[in-house]
């Protein structure tokens, strides 16, 4: 697993994941909530387990292999809301 630096989060992106031929490819309504799966040193207010909301378009999307479905590592100032589960 990936373990974040400082104020990072790592973001599992909620939504479908298209796969044509083992290739992924985005989907046009991509969702701004997630679940997060591991968080920094710094990180003050989120934990392991928290569903939250973030920005659509948001920047720092990372895809280990052997993963499936889209990961963001986004700062935790990034993160607008944890939503209730």
């Amino acid at each position: 697993m990936i373990k974040p630096l400082k104020d990072r989060v790592v973001i599992k992106r909620d939504g479908e994941i298209k796969k044509i031929n083992g290739i992924i490819l985005p989907t046009r309504d991509k969702k701004g909530t997630g679940e997060v799966l591991a968080v920094g040193i710094e990180c003050k207010e989120l934990k392991i387990g928290d569903r939250v909301a973030f920005g659509v378009y948001a920047v720092g999307e990372y895809q280990p292999e052997g993963f499936e479905g889209e990961m963001l590592i986004l700062r935790e100032e990034e993160i607008m809301a944890v939503l209730d589960k």
